[in-house]
């Protein structure tokens, strides 16, 4: 409802109460929405909000009050006219018999045909447009009953659009749906209000999503109608915890906080990265997290307040809206921020990243660092001192960008904390010494999920993030992270390196080779570029050690060797078996194996195992030597859980003696 105007094509209802037997469960029902607008219905589970549609609808009779459409009221439309006006998607599930998506989209059209049902030019474009709308013509042809649960909601709301309606109910419409198809689901909605002049009424259990498509949002609570508004009155912490009865920490760390008072870029939202196929949701760094709650508890030294939330402008150049609590537990002046990772699977997200500040009386902050201290210092904010607490890691190797004995708090996070503590000094002590130190809620358990302790920082997490705004599955934080482990190695004098994709490769050079990996570097799946990192960084030696089921994909180049990117174990298991001789049907069977080691099994039962391993080593050596360049000597050792040691590049002998020559590396 716009401006509080009814239109004449909206739907509205009056004084309307609903339930069941004559007995009421929400009274006093007054809502309305106009055409191009979508209403959104929210509020706990067994609040009412399907009792409340199903009554506007007619599944369910009124107890008292009306339903309007414009000016007319419901029971005043004959009901082949209502089906003009009005299409429904409700939870029920629909059971069809050998029916097509095509045919099941095609019954939206029987207020068009009459009683035959015989479908017009216009009906058919009518239900072709309608799938093309929801992106689901491939489906045309399939058998309704064989198609996913995500697949069977897209169809029904092609069916809803076929029908050609005014006004569109639904009723949990995102279930079954992934996060891409939720925001397509989205999209289509807001494309039909738009474009179409649609008005919708919806109800959704994904608060965080109705915060972005409602232009206006009845709440339902246990009492019935809570309270009604646009989304910017309704969707903040405060309000959403008393609807739902939770705590505002509880549902930080639950939901999503791009629309409710959190993270919030200055564009209006978390803004989201198309990754897979999908669009995952941007989150913070913990600089972030750490700067915002710098800025209140710098606020408080100087009895000022910060509100429910703190703007931070991040180096990539956004401006954040981050939401703060006050650590009553602390003596000092102390906020916390909780980490919201978005859709990146973050070790971190949900994690309170705390920031207490104390005035000082010597600070000790000319500019240079103290190195013994183990305190950072800055010289553009002299007098101001930045200390790691519980839960955040100590540097205990050389080789990291923060020296011995410091606290893991990167350059751009300290520079970002820095400068939220010092703009608000400015304002009211500039001489003011202070003593700022970040801690991590559990961050000694999180630091052991990580490449923490593989790098020489014990006792906690690190504060990352040179841009301020984590990224979803970022590929950049896994080579950042080898990066900075081949740099570790390379600063103290090393030039020979020992590299495995992870656990498995580690434990064979342990178990098998009996050489300790401390030093060595876990490359995952990022092998082309740990290659190139070892040549930046002036390596002369690099022992790549790993499972065939992994290192087989190296023979066709594949460098990156994650199953998303390439998985042509078998193609390229099949291409050599095909060069040693192996026959048409050997190779037919060879494809249908599950994994390398079975197609192992098929090489020892024809014959051909070492011909095909010898082949496949040298098609490796060959790709491994175009990778590493001339000054490189880079070498493959291959094992296989099932039979061990298969085989090595030629290179590999040199690197492994390389390497234990240099690290002093014994036997154990």
């Amino acid at each position: 409802m716009k401006n509080g105007n009814i239109s004449e094509n909206g739907l509205h209802t009056e004084n309307m109460a609903v339930g069941y037997d004559r007995s009421i469960l929400i009274d006093g029902i007054d809502i309305a929405v106009n055409p191009g607008e979508i209403l959104t219905l929210i509020g706990p589970n067994g609040s009412g909000k399907s009792t409340v549609l199903r009554s506007i609808i007619g599944q369910l009779k009124l107890i008292k009050g009306a339903v309007f459409f414009g000016d007319t009221d419901r029971k005043d439309i004959d009901r082949n006219e209502l089906a003009k006006k009005l299409s429904v998607l409700m939870t029920d599930r629909v059971k069809t018999e050998l029916m097509t998506c095509f045919d099941v989209v095609a019954t939206a059209r029987y207020p068009y045909t009459g009683r035959l049902g015989i479908l017009s030019d216009h009906d058919r474009q009518a239900v072709t447009d309608a799938l093309a709308t929801v992106g689901a013509s491939d489906l045309a042809d399939r058998d309704f009953n064989n198609i996913s649960d995500g697949q069977r909601q897209r169809i029904m709301l092609a069916r809803c659009i076929a029908q050609e309606p005014e006004i569109i109910v639904l009723d949990e419409p995102l279930s079954y749906l992934d996060i891409k198809y939720k925001l397509e689901f989205i999209r289509i909605l807001k494309d039909l209000c738009r474009d179409r002049n649609v008005a919708v009424i919806m109800s959704v259990h994904e608060i965080e999503l109705a915060g972005q498509i409602s232009d206006r949002v009845v709440c339902i609570g246990r009492n019935g109608i809570d309270r009604t508004g646009t989304r910017d009155e309704i969707f903040n912490p405060d309000y959403i915890c008393s609807l739902f009865d939770i705590s505002k920490e509880d549902y930080l760390r639950l939901y999503p906080v791009s629309f409710a008072g959190g993270y919030k870029t200055d564009t209006g939202n978390a803004g989201y990265v198309a990754k897979g196929g999908k669009l995952l949701r941007k989150g913070i760094t913990t600089g972030t997290c750490a700067a915002a709650a710098a800025y209140a508890a710098a606020l408080q030294v100087f009895d000022e307040s910060a509100g429910e939330t703190v703007s931070v402008r991040t180096p990539s150049g956004e401006t954040v809206s981050v939401p703060v609590f006050i650590d009553d537990s602390s003596v000092d002046s102390s906020f916390y921020v909780i980490k919201d990772s978005g859709d990146d699977p973050d070790v971190t997200n949900g994690a309170g990243v705390y920031v207490s500040v104390r005035r000082i009386t010597d600070a000790k902050a000319g500019g240079a660092q103290d190195r013994s201290s183990g305190i950072f210092t800055d010289e553009d904010h002299p007098g101001i001192c930045l200390a790691g607490g519980e839960g955040v890691g100590t540097v205990t190797k050389e080789g990291l960008e923060q020296p011995v004995g410091y606290p893991a708090i990167n350059k751009v996070p300290r520079a970002m904390i820095f400068k939220a503590v010092d703009s608000v000094r400015a304002k009211y002590d500039p001489q003011c010494p202070l003593m700022v130190t970040v801690s991590v809620e559990g961050g000694v358990g999180l630091a052991a999920k990580t490449f923490n302790p593989e790098l020489g920082i014990e006792g906690g997490i690190s504060i990352l993030g040179t841009g301020g705004i984590l990224e979803p599955m970022s590929d950049k934080a896994i080579v950042d992270t080898i990066e900075t482990s081949i740099k570790q190695q390379t600063a103290t004098g090393h030039k020979a390196l020992l590299v495995t994709p992870g656990q498995y490769g580690q434990g064979y050079v342990k178990n098998e080779l009996k050489i300790e990996t401390e030093g060595s570097v876990k490359c995952s799946n990022f092998i082309g570029e740990a290659i190139d990192l070892a040549g930046v960084y002036g390596c002369t030696n690099v022992l790549l050690v790993g499972n065939l089921g992994k290192l087989v994909k190296l023979a066709a180049g594949i460098m990156n060797t994650h199953s998303a990117v390439a998985d042509g174990r078998m193609d390229i298991m099949c291409a050599h078996l095909a060069l040693c001789g192996g026959s048409r049907d050997m190779v037919s069977e060879m494809y249908e194996c599950i994994n390398t080691d079975t197609a192992l099994d098929k090489l020892k039962q024809w014959g051909l195992y070492e011909d095909v391993i010898n082949s496949l080593i040298a098609a490796i050596d060959k790709r491994i030597k175009k990778r590493a360049g001339d000054r490189l000597n880079a070498g493959v050792m291959l094992f296989s859980e099932k039979y061990g040691y298969l085989g090595e590049t030629s290179g590999a002998a040199q690197a492994l003696k390389a390497y234990i020559s240099e690290n002093d590396k014994k036997e154990i």
